[in-house]
């Protein structure tokens, strides 16, 4: 029996993968996408904004050698994640390798005046719903660009340091203010994303 190739290009090239980042205009999500396109991958990110996914679209791919696709989304209800899957499917009839959820957003209030739409609903929805919906909804096409136990396609979940601290109020948060549903949602991703693990590996 040959022995494996154990070379770093055969274990963690991402050459010629199919990806999808949302929230990949800017910030952490950006610098994903810069990773995953100067190491070869076809890269689509996506944000409510597509002025700004459109300019970081651009900029990637001038870096390569991969290329990177703007979609526009707003990932709040599972419509909107039923959106954003259709038109991935459109575009790649042979199935996606990695989702990187990332989307989201932070939330900081005084304790007593904190907001509930903005501060609960929305964070919420955004930062731990459409997580759970944006990977069922592109589960079909995780499924087509897996090849089993020997590269299976890959979910990575976007947490936070703040969804295990034990304070929610810090510099970031601004004086008197904290970031209560933000770490309340980090926490939710942590936990949703090892309940999900076991049906996904299946």
């Amino acid at each position: 029996m040959s022995a494996p190739d154990l070379s770093l290009p055969a274990l963690f090239s991402v050459k010629g993968k199919v990806a999808v980042v949302t929230g990949g205009g800017t910030g952490i999500g950006k610098m994903i996408a810069a990773a995953l396109v100067q190491n070869g991958a076809k890269v689509y990110i996506a944000s409510r904004k597509k002025a700004v996914v459109d300019e970081t679209a651009a900029e990637l791919t001038r870096m390569g050698p991969g290329t990177c696709i703007a979609l526009q989304a707003d990932l709040g209800t599972k419509a909107q994640s039923k959106a954003l899957a259709a038109q991935i499917a459109e575009k790649e009839k042979n199935g996606i390798h990695v989702l990187v959820n990332n989307a989201g957003m932070a939330w900081g209030s005084p304790l007593q005046d904190f907001d509930e739409i903005n501060g609960w609903d929305r964070l919420m929805a955004l930062n731990v719903k459409s997580l759970f919906y944006t990977t069922t909804e592109l589960l079909p096409l995780l499924e087509a660009g897996s090849r089993g136990s020997l590269d299976p396609s890959r979910v990575i979940n976007i947490s936070s340091v703040a969804g295990s601290a034990c304070t929610a109020e810090d510099p970031l948060s601004g004086d008197g203010k904290g970031t209560y549903s933000y770490a309340t949602s980090k926490a939710a991703v942590n936990h949703l994303t090892r309940v999900l693990a076991l049906p996904l590996a299946r």
